[in-house]
Formats: structure tokens, sequence, C-alpha cells
């Protein structure tokens, strides 16, 4: 029964955030709080071509989930990622990273940094497809979600066309 309570005030928290809209995001260099995980843009530049900006603009993301009970950290994260794709698209503080994005994983407990592949925000199947990526690796890397040192970042680019 626990669970069920951790469940509620996870929910409860879900549904006590301020709702984003597309004209009230800005996200840069300060940490932004959204309860279940805090956001900034760490860089943000653009090289142009013809045909497409390459957008190296991180955003860094660090996870508060001490709330959220283990059985529904991927629910969690799912609405998490959401979120942060919602971000990209429409922060104000920047004109980069409405198109590709790339995921990097970091942390003191991995050998390596994790790089998922490459999505489409707007590409709702793309997003899943991320998730699921992610999913295999968090069942791959248990302790990774509880790791204070994961840093998540996001590095995007624009196309031109």
């Amino acid at each position: 029964m626990a669970n069920d309570s951790r469940f509620i005030n996870f929910k409860a928290i879900v549904r006590d955030m301020s709702v984003l809209t597309s004209d009230n995001i800005w996200v840069d260099s300060d940490w932004v709080d959204r309860e279940l995980y805090y956001i900034r843009l760490q860089h943000n530049e653009t090289s142009d071509s013809s045909v497409f900006s390459v957008c190296v603009a991180y955003y860094e993301i660090r996870l508060n989930l001490k709330h959220v009970p283990p059985e529904f950290f991927l629910e969690a994260l799912h609405f998490i990622f959401t979120e942060i794709f919602f971000i990209m698209r429409y922060n104000s503080a920047t004109t980069q990273g409405r198109h590709r994005i790339r995921m990097v994983l970091t942390a003191d407990s991995l050998e390596n940094s994790i790089n998922l592949k490459s999505i489409d925000t707007n590409d709702e199947i793309d997003s899943e497809r991320l998730l699921l990526e992610l999913e295999k690796v968090l069942q791959s890397h248990e302790t990774l979600l509880t790791d204070d040192s994961l840093v998540i970042m996001f590095c995007s680019c624009r196309l031109n066309y």
C-alpha cells in the first residue's frame, strides 16, 4: 500500500506542475526547476550552411526522482522527456534545436558516456523509439537513475529547408 501512496504523491506532483505553453518557455543558462527534473541551456552556438545548421545547443538535465517509486521511473521519464522535447521546440532563449536531437548520458557510474540515436522531436514515433532505447540502457545500468552524478545532455540541430 505504501507504493500506492507514493504513486499518488508522484501523480500529485505532476498534476501541480505549472503547464508549459509554447509562448511561455524561456530556458537559458540558469537552472529551471520542473519538480521532477532541472534543465538549463548549457551552451548555444550555430554553424550555418545552405542546407542545415549544426546547433551546438546543449541542454543539461538533472533528474529529481526522489518522490518517484522505482516501479514508476519509466512513466516519470516518459513525462519528463515529453516535456523536454516540448521545451526544445519552443524555447524562446534560442532558435536552435527544433528538429533533430541526440541524447548523451554521463555519470560517474558509467565507464563511458552513452550516446543514443538522433531523433526528430516533432515525430512522436521517434520520441517513443528514443524512450524504448533509454529503457534498454536503464535495464543494463539499473543504478543509473539513482546516480547523483547523472547528467543528460541534448545536442540539437536545425534543418534549413
